[in-house]
């Protein structure tokens, strides 16, 4: 959004970002809602498109295989003792520290799923935030610079789309604005109503023997166990939930 100045006060403009437009456009979503759903697609979407690629294909793929890592760092390990030494005592300590050093290694992992899938809620949030804000300050002269989920979730339902009409508004709202809380603030209330809702997030993954666990330390892997998997299948509900709603407003009239 670029912003000029209009006699006392600001007008809105948004540049074009479809290809073959080349001039700025008025921007009036309340009388446009066509405008919405094309910027849902060309920008939005796109945001979202480019933040799952570079998680998925840049950031995570950098863990690579921890397996073969391990037996490297073993290995140096036992290159590194100069002195005479037992050879099964140095095998036996060369495993531990490579084990312990791939835990350490696997619990950030963890917790950068957690940090990733938290980035995940917090641009939804920001981009219905945006959508809001812009689609009432026309018609009703709001000036605040930030609307929150309930506040977008009434300004749909104000011109006649209902977001619990999409199966995933709820997982998004609820379940995943839970996730972002733990992730940043450990246990308490928000691990507790997560803990409800979605249960297996705080078990160990192939030790859920061992019952759900308490998150204390998110952040290093210890208590909530994210993955990329559960990235992937949030980021589809975000995907789904904007595609859903660019449909509604390619047919939506403002009332």
């Amino acid at each position: 959004m670029n912003e000029v100045e209009s006699g006392g006060g600001v007008e809105s403009t948004a540049v074009s970002f479809f290809a073959g437009e080349s001039e700025a456009m008025p921007f009036d979503p309340r009388a446009n809602p066509r405008w919405i759903a094309r910027y849902i697609r060309g920008v939005l979407l796109r945001e979202l498109a480019a933040y799952e690629a570079c998680v998925t294909e840049r950031l995570l793929r950098s863990f690579g295989n921890l397996s073969d890592e391990v037996d490297e760092m073993r290995q140096r390990l036992l290159d590194s003792i100069e002195h005479p030494y037992d050879h099964d005592d140095a095998s036996k300590w060369a495993e531990s520290e490579a084990e312990t050093w791939a835990m350490d290694v696997w619990s950030v992992h963890v917790g950068i799923c957690g940090l990733l899938v938290a980035g995940l809620f917090h641009t939804f949030e920001q981009h219905a935030s945006w959508l809001c804000v812009e689609g009432r300050v026309v018609a009703s002269g709001y000036a605040g610079a930030h609307a929150s989920l309930g506040e977008f979730e009434t300004w749909l339902g104000s011109i006649g789309v209902a977001p619990l009409d999409h199966p995933q508004w709820i997982r998004i709202k609820d379940e995943l604005r839970l996730v972002a809380n733990v992730v940043k603030h450990a246990e308490g209330t928000s691990a507790n109503q997560l803990r409800r809702i979605q249960p297996s997030l705080f078990q160990l993954p192939g030790a859920s023997w061992l019952g759900e666990q308490k998150a204390y330390r998110p952040l290093f892997g210890s208590g909530l166990h994210l993955s990329e998997a559960h990235f992937q299948q949030y980021a589809a509900a975000v995907r789904d939930f904007w595609s859903w709603l660019a449909d509604r407003f390619d047919t939506v009239e403002y009332r």
